[in-house]
């Protein structure tokens, strides 16, 4: 990246010689990338300028849509305290500053820009208490992301700890990666919607549980015991993950089974 952070400019090219040293060295071949933050972002900039050729999959905890859109995020949640009239000026006397020193544009430090082009399996990560990079960011990357995707929301802030639910949906999202496209990856998203603290199985008339009578309560009732359901399955999974590659010892339902002959 150089002496200077970049957001994301000159760190894609740091992510692209990691991959050609792991690959000359003959380390690996293909890749997902995880990348949080700043690395999501440089993660992105990567797939979009040098392709998806080694690239199997993206893990991508709170990326920004575009630097100009979250510096004035910063500035409406009152995070960067700057006079809203002044914002203009001061975004222009940035960049001029941050381009002389590193030549980097932030203008264009915009990872949304070639989303529809990207077709690998992409896992996206946001936190519902982010004031650093607020989840609408998150939401737009994701809605307009080509390949296959998923957007999973928890609980924290910017800098959190992810949930153990989360780092295990993680780990099975990056292990199916490297199965596609042979296997698809739509089921491992079905496992993790499943899984999350936040999923709300259908009524059985088909109702949707926001328009039920009683339904906020009922449905924060309903979150809490499904959180507290699937944190303990979670543990379980998690000490069985070692073997989780070993589908005739397992008849669990899991999305990981093998379909080979």
């Amino acid at each position: 990246g150089g002496e200077y952070v970049t957001l994301g400019g000159n760190e894609q090219h740091d992510v692209a010689d990691v991959i050609s040293f792991m690959r000359r060295e003959k380390l690996a071949t293909k890749f997902t990338i995880w990348g949080r933050s700043m690395g999501a972002a440089s993660a992105l900039l990567y797939v979009r300028n040098y392709g998806t050729d080694f690239v199997t999959g993206l893990v991508l905890d709170s990326a920004f849509a575009s630097f100009k859109e979250l510096c004035l995020d910063l500035v409406t949640t009152g995070q960067v305290r700057i006079p809203k009239v002044a914002v203009r000026a001061a975004m222009a006397l940035i960049r001029r500053s941050v381009k002389k020193r590193t030549g980097i544009d932030i203008n264009k430090l915009k990872p949304i820009k070639g989303m529809k082009n990207l077709i690998c399996p992409a896992l996206f990560l946001t936190a519902v208490d982010d004031c650093m990079i607020p989840p609408h960011h998150s939401m737009k990357l994701q809605e307009r992301y080509k390949g296959p995707s998923y957007l999973l929301t928890c609980t924290g802030k910017h800098n959190s700890v992810r949930p153990v639910l989360v780092q295990d949906s993680v780990s099975f999202f990056i292990r199916a990666t490297f199965r596609w496209p042979n296997q698809p990856i739509e089921p491992i998203f079905s496992y993790i919607e499943r899984n999350s603290p936040n999923y709300v199985p259908p009524l059985r008339n088909g109702q949707n549980p926001l328009s039920a009578k009683g339904s906020f309560s009922k449905l924060k009732k309903h979150r809490r015991k499904k959180s507290a359901k699937n944190l303990e399955r979670g543990v379980r999974q998690t000490a069985r993950s070692s073997k989780i590659g070993n589908t005739e010892n397992h008849a669990m339902d899991s999305p990981l089974k093998s379909t080979s002959a």
